[in-house]
């Protein structure tokens, strides 16, 4: 399948990215890597993740970190619409549908 990043989604994910590497430039990479890796397994088995917002929302994890991928199946394309912390603002993406 082919993913795109809502263009929300891209800017919020690229500042997580930023804030990584401010910390320390390994862990930016780190993020950046496990955010891929949690990408590559949506696109390759989308139904397999747990649905977040019935019926077509679903969250996947992003190893190592606290964040979740936010996505939907739009005909045969992934659209990730957050790259969202656990806690902080919880379903603030909704208006991204």
């Amino acid at each position: 399948m082919i993913y795109a990043f809502h263009p929300k989604a891209a800017a919020e994910y690229a500042e997580h990215v930023a804030f990584y590497k401010s910390l320390r430039t390994e862990l930016g990479t780190r993020f950046h890597e496990a955010v891929k890796a949690v990408v590559a397994s949506v696109c390759e088995m989308p139904a397999r993740y747990r649905t977040e917002c019935p019926p077509a929302i679903r969250k996947a994890r992003v190893q190592g970190f606290p964040y979740n991928v936010i996505f939907r199946g739009v005909e045969d394309n992934i659209q990730i619409l957050a790259v969202a912390h656990h806690r902080r603002r919880p379903l603030y993406w909704l208006g991204r549908l």
